[in-house]
């Protein structure tokens, strides 16, 4: 009776049950194929990017964003450590990406702050200039993507602590961000996922008040999920004090980088 109706629940969701041994032989399959992946990248792409420990194995575990895009998220960090300041993160989630970015930090640059910005309530209220081009939770409406993601924040805490990335290094920033927000000193590198028009706009515009010629920027979700990403973006562009390289076809975010 249970397990009719643990799979009748199911059926409604993307969701199936797997037996224990098939499950661990598709996680030995992952396993395998992040590995082949970072080599290939790191071999023929990125071939100034440290082999850091534990790296292959933190890609195998991000959540929304693929091992090679990852793997070029990690290129502009080390990119970005070219200049003093903060390595920052807006829209943590459970802070996979996090974990991915601070064991970088970890053995290349210990003595730098990772600040981190999320809700812990999930997404917020799209505005007027937030268009749905991806609807892949299939609720219907961009709408109806307000507070979903909502991760407490004891999960990117967990994950910090597993790679053992000292507590005093890390700043969390709960809450929605506004223009009042706590920032650092200087920002090196920011990586932001906001995913809608206004918090991307007011994280940018944040970032280049503690920016200095060298600082880093990823948005994430350009020309995917809501206009609102590339807009807020190119908007941000057009200042010459920026340059922006739009994403190939395999990656997702645009890369700003302050050049005056």
């Amino acid at each position: 009776m249970l397990k009719h109706a643990v799979k009748a629940m199911l059926d409604r969701t993307p969701y199936t049950v797997l037996p224990r041994e098939r499950l661990d032989y598709k996680a030995r399959q992952w396993e395998h194929l992040v590995g082949q992946i970072h080599s290939l990248v790191r071999d023929r792409i990125l071939t100034d990017l440290p082999d850091t420990p534990g790296q292959a194995d933190l890609l195998g575990k991000l959540i929304g964003t693929d091992s090679v895009s990852g793997l070029f998220l990690v290129d502009a960090v080390h990119k970005a450590l070219r200049v003093s300041g903060a390595i920052c993160e807006f829209g943590v989630a459970e802070g996979a990406t996090s974990a991915l970015m601070a064991n970088e930090l970890l053995h290349h640059a210990p003595e730098r702050t990772l600040w981190l910005y999320d809700s812990f309530e999930g997404l917020p209220k799209p505005s007027s200039h937030d268009v749905l081009l991806d609807d892949f939770l299939h609720l219907g409406s961009l709408e109806s993507y307000q507070g979903q993601f909502a991760i407490p924040r004891t999960e990117v805490e967990r994950r910090l602590h597993a790679i053992a990335w000292p507590t005093e290094q890390t700043r969390i920033v709960a809450g929605f961000f506004t223009p009042r927000s706590e920032l650092p000193e200087q920002v090196a590198f920011a990586y932001v996922d906001f995913d809608f028009y206004e918090p991307i706009r007011d994280a940018l515009q944040a970032v280049a008040s503690r920016s200095r010629v060298g600082t880093i920027i990823l948005v994430d979700d350009y020309g995917f999920f809501s206009v609102g990403a590339q807009q807020a973006t190119d908007e941000f562009s057009a200042s010459e004090a920026w340059e922006l390289t739009r994403p190939p076809n395999y990656l997702a975010f645009a890369t700003l980088e302050r050049v005056s």
